[in-house]
C-alpha cells in the first residue's frame, strides 16, 4: 500500500499530517483441488487434498481455508508473471497468469475444479475407485471406472469403535469398510505350533501389552462373532509372522499379495487386513448387495455361499471363519481349505 501526504493548518497555528493509504497491488487467490463426501449422519470425508510445489521465486501464503493468496500488480489481460506449479507428486502441472486490472481486487484460480462437495448416501454396493472416489452402486461402470475401482463397500459405520489398533493409527477411519474384488483360496497355518496359541504368544510381548490390543478371539463364540477387530487382529499376526519364521500365517501372504497389486489412496484407509468373525457377519448380511456390484466385473467375482477365513484364532490348532451360505460363525483347523477376501477401512 502507498499514500500521499497532506499537510494542513490548524486554528491553534499547529499542522496536522494525513495520509489515506490505497491498495497498489491486486492479489491471486488459488484454490487447490479438494474432493469432500458429505455422508448423513457421518463426519466428512475428504478424498483429497492437495499440497501443491511451487516453482519460481515465489512461495504464495497459505491459508486457513486450504487457498493460497500471492500478490501481484494489476495487469491487463495476459500481460501478467506467469506463476506455475505442479502436484500428485509433480505427475500434474498447471500454470496461473493472473488478469486483475485493478488495485484492491482479488480473483480465484481454481485448479483442477478448486474445492467440490458431494452430497453421498453412503451404502453397501458402492463402488471404492483407487483415488478414493466413491460411485452409487447403481452407476452404469465404465471400463475407465472398472479399472480403477479396488473394492465394493460391504458396511457403513466408525469401525474405529470396536478396535482400538485402527482408532491408533488411522482415527480417521470412520466411515465403513470396503471388501475386495479378488479372493483366494487357502489354508488360514499351513504349520501350526502343537503347543502354544498365537493369542498366547502375544499376550506376554510388549506391543501387545503396551499397544492397546483385543485378544484375537475376544468375545468369539458359536452365534457370537464378537466386534469389528479385523485390522487389530491382523497386526497381532504380522508381528507373530515376523518373530516365527517357521510357523507363518499363510492366509498373510494374500495381504501381502493384493496390498502390492492394489493401490489404496495414501492416509486415507486402513490398507487390506483379513476380516474379524463380525465383518465377515456382516458381509453376509449384505452379500447380495455386494454380489449385485460385483456382477460388474464379471461372474469369477463373486462372493460364494461357503467358508470364509477370518483373523480370528479359537486355539492353536483351530481359527474362526464364516459360512457364508448362512452366517455361522464355525472354528476349523487351521489346514483346512477355506475362502480368503480382504477388507479395509475407510
Amino acid at each position: 500500500m502507498t499514500a500521499a501526504g497532506t499537510v494542513t493548518a490548524n486554528a491553534d497555528g499547529t499542522l496536522s499530517l494525513s495520509f489515506p493509504m490505497a491498495h497498489r497491488m491486486a492479489m491471486a487467490v488459488i484454490e487447490m483441488p479438494e474432493t469432500v463426501y458429505k455422508f448423513e449422519g457421518q463426519e466428512p470425508y475428504t478424498v483429497f487434498s492437495v499440497v501443491p510445489e511451487f516453482s519460481g521465486n515465489y512461495r504464495p501464503c497459505l491459508m486457513s481455508d486450504g487457498s493460497y493468496r500471492y500478490l501481484v500488480n494489476p495487469v491487463a489481460q495476459g500481460e501478467g508473471a506467469t506463476l506455475t506449479g505442479s502436484y500428485d507428486d509433480g505427475n500434474k502441472e498447471f500454470t496461473i497468469t493472473p488478469s486483475i486490472e485493478t488495485a484492491g481486487k482479488y480473483k480465484t484460480y481454481k485448479v483442477d475444479g478448486g474445492y467440490k462437495e458431494i452430497e453421498h448416501n453412503l451404502q453397501a454396493g458402492d463402488f471404492y475407485l483407487k483415488d478414493g472416489t466413491l460411485l452409487s452402486e447403481d452407476t452404469q461402470l465404465t471400463d475407465a471406472q472398472k479399472a480403477a475401482c479396488v473394492g465394493i463397500v460391504c458396511w457403513v459405520g466408525d469401525a474405529t469403535a470396536t478396535d482400538p489398533a485402527l482408532k491408533r493409527d488411522f482415527p480417521q477411519c470412520t466411515h465403513g469398510l470396503v471388501v475386495s474384488l479378488k479372493e483366494f483360496g487357502s489354508v488360514w497355518q499351513s504349520n501350526y505350533d502343537s503347543q502354544s496359541s498365537i493369542q498366547s504368544w502375544a499376550a506376554t510381548q510388549d506391543f501387545y501389552t503396551q499397544g492397546g490390543y483385543y485378544a484375537l478371539n475376544k468375545d468369539v463364540s458359536f452365534g457370537n462373532p464378537g466386534g469389528i477387530q479385523g485390522y487389530n487382529n491382523t497386526q497381532i499376526l504380522k508381528a507373530y509372522d515376523k518373530a516365527f519364521a517357521g510357523h507363518q500365517v499363510t492366509v498373510l501372504n494374500y495381504v501381502d499379495k493384493i496390498t502390492e497389486e492394489v493401490t489404496l489412496p495414501e492416509v486415507k484407509t486402513s490398507g487390506w487386513y483379513l476380516p474379524s468373525p463380525r465383518e465377515l457377519v456382516e458381509l453376509h448380511s449384505v452379500m447380495e448387495a455386494v454380489n449385485q456390484s460385483l456382477t460388474a466385473f464379471g461372474s469369477d467375482k463373486q462372493l460364494f455361499s461357503s467358508g470364509y477365513w477370518s483373523s480370528g484364532e479359537s486355539s492353536n490348532g483351530n481359527a474362526w471363519y464364516v459360512n457364508l451360505y448362512n452366517g455361522n460363525v464355525n472354528y476349523g483347523d487351521k489346514n483346512y481349505g477355506n475362502y480368503v477376501r480382504l477388507v479395509f477401512a475407510f
